[in-house]
Formats: structure tokens, C-alpha cells, sequence
């Protein structure tokens, strides 16, 4: 099992790198199915066969469990690093989460990531605009769950033209309640930050992504992440404890 990276330029086809995928996949597989790979291959090349190890040729068996793996950041460790996720490689770890459903595994895994994203408080969005749609649905969802929700001026005047009226925060250097102050009192338990295109705008954004990791304060950047915590908010009938 190897990870392999092409380049295609002028209709040709270039491999980058091909990287053995041992140091991860292969123990996230070993947990998923129980079997231990590294110990089973290393025993085949030494002689011993896969029968003789006690295993038959062909696909293991389905045990019917849900596993979700997921990345791990340190942004609150790493001085000056944007927590905006992109192409390049930013998790420092990752953990897994098995359960009988998707929604359940998924909230392990977050659990396991740090990502602990209460059931009551503030949820703060600033959207950018080719993004304010699908955060209205979110928005929506959220106040269903029983949140409280802000927003800076822009997305705030847009949920309201579209029938959600939110609290509006002033933006940054706009007097001593701006959205960075809410930030550090701690009046803000979820921030959803995307990007857009202005430069102005992600400037900003930076400084209250920065204000939300430095102070402790779930922060997330991808609308789709949002919508797969709410599925875990939204279908949670367990708690922690019973994990």
C-alpha cells in the first residue's frame, strides 16, 4: 500500500513522489479489522504463510462498525500558522472513532481531536459571500438546537434579508466591543470563519481566527465540517460518559 502523486503537464504524466503507507493507514486498517498487518506481512516475508498465521486467503469479513479517522491540529502551539485549512499538510496527528452509525463514530472522533463543541452558547459567523447560503442552513440549524447566534454586519444583514434575524457585531477596531473583544471574554462558544476573495476581509478574518484558537474557542473554517457536527448535535442521544 503506497500513496503515489502525479503531475500531468502538457499531456504527460509525472510521478512526484511515492510514499509507503505503513506509518498510518496501515494501523487504522489494523484497528478497523483487527488484524495486525505490519506483524502478518513481516511473518509471509519470513516463511511463515498467511494460512499458517491462522488467516484465509480473500476480503476479511464486514464486522458492521462505522470508523471515522480524523486530523488533529496544534494551532494554539504553532505561533503565527493560519488554522485556514488548504492543500497543504497542517494536521499534527490524527485519531479514529468506531461505532455502530456515522454520527456516533464521527462524535468520537471529534472527542478524540480536542474539537468539543458544547450544547448551548453562542455560535458567531462571519461568511464569506460565496458561502452565505449554505451557512444560512446551518445558522437555522443551529438556532433549532437552541443557540444563540451573532454575526458580522455583512452575513447578519444577509441572514435577515432571508428571514433570520441575528445579533450583529462590530468589526474589528469598531470601538471596545468588537468581534476580537467578544472573542476573548469568552461570550462566543463557537466561531464559523470562511474566506473570500477580498484582501481586506481575510486580513480580519486571520485576526479572529487567531483570537478564537489562542483563547480556546472551537473554531471552524469549513462549512462542511459545520454541517457534519450539527448531524452529531442534531441525532445525539448518548453522552460522553456512556462512550
Amino acid at each position: 500500500m503506497m500513496n503515489i502523486q502525479f503531475i500531468v503537464h502538457d499531456e504527460e504524466v509525472d510521478v512526484i513522489e511515492v510514499n509507503p503507507r505503513a506509518s498510518r493507514t496501515v494501523p487504522f486498517l489494523s484497528k478497523v479489522t483487527g488484524i495486525p498487518m505490519a506483524q502478518v506481512a513481516t511473518r509471509a516475508i519470513l516463511g511463515t504463510s498467511i494460512r499458517d498465521q491462522g488467516y484465509q486467503p480473500g476480503l476479511q469479513p464486514a464486522a458492521g462498525l462505522v470508523h471515522v479517522k480524523a486530523p488533529v491540529f496544534s494551532f494554539n502551539k504553532l505561533a503565527g500558522v493560519d488554522s485556514l485549512l488548504g492543500p497543504e499538510m497542517k494536521s499534527t496527528g490524527e485519531v479514529m472513532g468506531s461505532d455502530e452509525t456515522m454520527d456516533k463514530a464521527l462524535y468520537k472522533a471529534f472527542a478524540a481531536a480536542k474539537l468539543d463543541i458544547p450544547d448551548h452558547g453562542q455560535v458567531l459567523f462571519t461568511i464569506a459571500d460565496s458561502q452565505k447560503s449554505e451557512a444560512l442552513d446551518l445558522a437555522r440549524r443551529f438556532r433549532a438546537l437552541g443557540f444563540s447566534l451573532q454575526a458580522t454586519a455583512g452575513t447578519a444583514r444577509y441572514f435577515a434579508d432571508h428571514g433570520l434575524t441575528v445579533g450583529a457585531v462590530a468589526k474589528i477596531g469598531a470601538g471596545e466591543d468588537d468581534i476580537l473583544a467578544r472573542i476573548i471574554r469568552g461570550d462566543v462558544q463557537v466561531v464559523i470563519n470562511t474566506v473570500g476573495t477580498n484582501h481586506d476581509a481575510a486580513a480580519d478574518a486571520f485576526r479572529i481566527r487567531e483570537a478564537a484558537v489562542l483563547h480556546g474557542t472551537p473554531l471552524l473554517t469549513a462549512i462542511d465540517t459545520a454541517d457534519a457536527i450539527l448531524h452529531v448535535k442534531e441525532s445525539q442521544t448518548f453522552t460522553t460518559r456512556a462512550l
